[in-house]
C-alpha cells in the first residue's frame, strides 16, 4: 500500500476518534472522585481492537449509548488504548 494512502487513512481515522459528532459509546474510567468520561464510535473501536469488541458485547445501553465502566484503569493508561 502506498504510504501517502496509508497516511491519509490514518489521519481520517484519527479525526473520527477525535470528533464528538454521532458518538454512541460512553466509557467511564477510574473511581470516584476521579472518573473520566470518554466518547467513542462503536463501529470504529470494535473494528480496531478485540478489547473494545468484548467490552461492548458486555455493555449496557442507556438512552441510545453503550455504557462501559472500567474502574480498574486510569485515564492516563486508557487514553492511549483508545487511540
Amino acid at each position: 500500500m502506498n504510504s501517502s494512502i496509508l497516511e491519509k487513512y490514518m489521519n481520517r481515522n484519527e479525526r473520527l476518534l477525535n470528533t464528538e459528532n454521532y458518538y454512541d459509546v460512553k466509557i467511564y474510567v477510574g473511581v470516584k472522585p476521579n472518573i473520566k468520561e470518554f466518547h467513542a464510535h462503536a463501529s470504529i473501536i470494535c473494528t480496531h481492537c478485540p478489547f473494545f469488541s468484548n467490552a461492548l458485547n458486555n455493555a449496557t445501553k442507556e438512552n441510545g449509548y453503550y455504557i462501559v465502566k472500567k474502574e480498574n484503569i486510569s485515564e492516563q493508561i486508557f487514553k492511549p488504548i483508545l487511540r
